[in-house]
């Protein structure tokens, strides 16, 4: 609680890359992260590590953004 208001904490981690186009959030939608990954040249590993790690952030309510920074 904060000043006796319920408050409801979202762990986030940003994780940023020059080299990337956009962003994209753990809460996207499949086609968003599809298109995301297709759009940056992800490979198939490296597609298949950012959706466990999208769906560990689901599983322990955190968010993970993936952005060009």
């Amino acid at each position: 609680m904060v000043d006796g208001i319920e408050y409801q904490a979202t762990p986030i981690l940003n994780l940023t890359s020059e080299k990337l186009k956009g962003e994209i959030k753990s809460t996207g939608s499949e086609k968003e992260i599809e298109n995301f990954l297709y759009t940056n040249k992800f490979s198939a590993s490296q597609k298949v590590f950012v959706n466990k790690l999208f769906s560990e952030a689901v599983v322990n309510n955190f968010q993970i953004i993936i952005q060009n920074g």
